[in-house]
């Protein structure tokens, strides 16, 4: 196929779409370009594609998409893409692509690689086979490829052989604006330093900048090279992890620094996230489970497993460390660069009723599950804690941050479901019978909640579809640019559905897709007035065994929730109220779908 090279931007006509707030009475008036659109047709069942590694980046001429995909055809807007292949690469069958797009989000050109193994018993082995990872990033039209790789041997792009590589690599690839391989760094080559997680940002003078994890599966002593600086494990010993950070000179390969941390002795723990602030500060997210190190001395011995740390490295120095203590099952998921120079953390605590500390300060624990984000500014203090409460792990996530171009608000996406709403400052966030995106804005000075926006997907009875807002990303016009995953369970019955964001819907294929489009932002264009009923309990306060009433309707039976989404059985007018523990509850209306939060006191 040809692709254009086009760069004249066109003028287009914008369509008014309204979304759905959660503050009674109003309804957020919104511009959706529909010439932004693009719809990526994926192939493969939705429990086949990984978007854990999906990354969208914008560049100085083009901007760029890379996903793992499988081997049947790749089509983008309609158009074929790729024609794939019938070579297994890892237990999903996929490859690595690199999409090249135009300011209209039309394909001007791909890229895809794999790498396979070298003996036959083992079949192809992709890059994000277990215990690996691959991700991409652009700047200045350079695209960068980078991840580890394990059993391995010979790297293809788009079906050539390129080179071999000896097992337990890990690889930064450089690729012009032509998308053809210019450069190559591999390092820790032929050692017992198996990789896990790598993470790439390359500055402004074209230095790599990389954090990543490698672990010793043998008793056997080992070292990791990187660029001819030899980072020592934290620990010795079967199973033994160690966080590093290293700058590689990108002309000569020649390392500039390298740092290693952590003290792990668990292999499940992992490296979350890193950002690179002003070319210079490092701050890397990851877990821990043991007592911490850098470089061989000990920044705390108060860590116990579960634990997240963030170090802010500079060049040689520490300029500061958090570590974030709480209950069992804590997770850290995001760490969000904002163009403000302040950073967003999310982390996500869990189980029971416990205090969560910050370096030591306890500061908000007041439900069984809350999802905190956290904003620091340039020093690393604390600007402001927003704390959304509600179940993660069954079905509710946060996947992105970003600041508008205004920088007045800070927008947060990810997925609802019906049964397991999140809580925030009073207001009940949740979808209907489904699992359902979300774009959710807060005060970027305060980090109050401010609204949420719902798109919608129809489909058959019995078919649950769910949106996955996955990535997000300001855009200097006011815009947003939005990717989202539309899935389906297995039981498909029509080839296609609708994605309907307001008046605009876009058909999406029955096995699910993945969209891309421009969302026009805070534009004051219009707003729809609507009625909105409140339903109300009373007595709220309730005791366990009093009677409970409802404004609304004496027919509308409601379930009652923990606020863990547990569900605690069903409730009608003038029943009596159920022994629960004191705290919050939810009771939802089974026929409406309206929630609102009831307080159980002794």
């Amino acid at each position: 196929m040809s692709f254009r090279k086009n760069k004249n931007r066109i003028t287009c006509y914008l369509i008014l779409v309204c979304f759905m707030s959660v503050a009674p009475g109003s309804v957020v008036g919104q511009q959706i370009s529909n010439r932004t659109v693009m719809p990526i047709d994926l192939e493969l069942p939705l429990k086949y594609l990984s978007l854990n590694h999906a990354a969208y980046e914008a560049s100085a001429q083009y901007n760029y998409l890379g996903l793992e995909y499988g081997h049947l055809p790749l089509t983008a807007n309609g158009e074929l893409i790729a024609p794939g292949g019938r070579i297994f690469l890892d237990s999903k069958g996929n490859y690595y692509y690199v999409l090249q797009l135009d300011d209209e989000n039309e394909v001007q050109g791909y890229t895809n690689l794999y790498i396979k193994g070298f003996e036959e018993d083992w079949g192809n082995w992709n890059v994000a086979a277990t215990g690996s990872n691959v991700g991409m990033i652009a700047k200045n039209d350079l695209v960068y490829i980078y991840g580890s790789v394990s059993r391995t041997d010979s790297l293809f792009v788009k079906d050539e052989f390129v080179r071999s590589i000896p097992g337990n690599a890990a690889f930064v690839l450089t690729f012009n604006e032509n998308l053809e391989l210019t450069d190559d760094f591999f390092y820790g080559l032929d050692t017992l330093a198996a990789h896990g997680d790598v993470h790439l940002k390359v500055d402004d003078d074209g230095d790599y900048h990389i954090a990543g994890k490698f672990f010793n599966s043998s008793a056997n002593n080992f070292q990791l090279e990187i660029g001819g600086a030899l980072i020592d494990p934290i620990r010795d010993g079967y199973n033994t992890q160690t966080f590093y950070y290293a700058i590689v000179d990108h002309a000569t390969k020649l390392a500039k620094t390298s740092h290693s941390f952590g003290g792990i002795n668990s292999s499940m723990t992992k490296l979350l996230d890193f950002e690179l602030h002003d070319n210079q500060d490092a701050l890397i997210l990851f877990e821990q489970s043991d007592e911490l190190e850098l470089n061989g001395e000990w920044l705390s011995n108060e860590v116990f497993p579960g634990d997240i740390t963030l170090l802010c490295l500079n060049g040689d120095s520490l300029r500061y460390h958090v570590n974030y203590e709480g209950p069992a099952l804590q997770t850290g998921h995001l760490l969000k660069k904002l163009r403000n120079n302040h950073t967003c953390e999310y982390i996500r605590t869990e189980g029971g009723e416990a205090p969560f500390v910050i370096n030591g300060e306890s500061i908000l624990y007041d439900s069984t599950l809350n999802n905190l984000i956290i904003n620091r500014n340039p020093a690393g203090e604390v600007a402001w804690i927003q704390n959304i409460q509600g179940p993660g792990g069954g079905g509710n996530d946060i996947f992105d941050i970003t600041l508008s171009d205004d920088q007045t608000k800070i927008w947060v996406s990810g997925r609802l479901r019906q049964a397991e709403p999140f809580l925030i400052d009073g207001q009940t966030l949740m979808v209907n019978d489904q699992f359902g995106g979300f774009l959710m804005a807060l005060d970027a000075e305060t980090g109050a909640f401010i609204e949420v926006l719902y798109p919608r997907m129809d489909a058959d009875p019995g078919i649950q579809p769910y949106t996955d807002i996955r990535q997000i990303d300001g855009i200097d016009d006011g815009s947003l640019k939005v990717i989202t995953q539309v899935g389906f369970r297995e039981n498909v019955l029509s080839p296609t559905y609708d994605y309907t964001i307001g008046d605009l819907t876009i058909p999406v294929a029955g096995k699910g897709e993945l969209l891309i489009y421009d969302l026009k932002l805070d534009t004051g264009v219009s707003a729809q007035e609507v009625s909105v009923q409140k339903t109300r309990a009373y007595p709220n306060p309730v005791s366990p065994g009093q009677g409970i009433y409802f404004s609304d309707d004496s027919n509308n039976a409601y379930t009652l929730f923990s606020l863990s989404g547990k569900n605690l059985g069903s409730l009608k007018n003038e029943d009596t109220f159920p022994f629960v523990s004191p705290g919050l509850y939810l009771l939802k209306g089974n026929r409406d779908g309206r929630a609102f939060k009831v307080l159980v006191v002794d």
